[in-house]
């Protein structure tokens, strides 16, 4: 897993190297583009991913590892369940500015944040939800129910042509 990182660590990981270089009149090395960073040579040892054996440049939120240079917004919008309006209500919660990095963020507001977000239901918890309510819908055979099972459009859509991404998205496995 690559990733582009504007932050440098104190040491450099092994794996790191620089794409383009160019020689100055002084003699130095300038870097004219990013480095590459290879994560999970600079993570190896993080199995658990505690925020303690983190590199400095990692935040831990919600219980995943992103990088300090990733925008809050763009970062809360990654878990499954929080879109464009909620991330904008939880940095509005929290006096976050829309462009804020994870790297400005101070330990006490990252441990508001999970503590906010455990409290919501997302990623997992929202999954099993929708799932539980499409087999309930299957059981009591409603009509909704049955177009589920059989993978058509539920919302009224017409079938006469292109339903091939509703076949591919309510696909669920029928009882034999």
């Amino acid at each position: 897993m690559q990733a582009w990182g504007t932050l440098t660590p104190l040491k450099r990981p092994e794996s790191a190297h620089v794409t383009r270089r160019s020689k100055i009149p002084g003699g130095e090395l300038h870097n004219l583009q990013p480095r590459r960073i290879d994560l999970r040579a600079a993570v190896s040892n993080c199995s658990s991913a505690t925020p303690a054996t983190l590199p400095p440049w990692f935040v831990n939120i919600f219980g995943n590892n992103f990088d300090g240079a990733f925008l809050v917004k763009k970062t809360l919008q990654t878990f499954y369940g929080v879109g464009p309006t909620l991330s904008r209500q939880i940095m509005a919660r929290f006096n976050l500015h829309k462009t804020m990095k994870l790297s400005e963020l101070q330990n006490q507001q990252v441990l508001d944040l999970n503590a906010y977000l455990s409290t919501l239901k997302i990623e997992n918890d929202l999954r099993r939800t929708m799932r539980e309510n499409i087999a309930r819908l299957r059981e009591i055979g409603s009509y909704r129910g049955r177009r589920h099972a059989m993978g058509l459009p539920v919302r009224g859509q017409n079938t006469k042509s292109q339903i091939q991404t509703s076949r591919r998205l309510n696909r669920v496995e029928r009882k034999a």
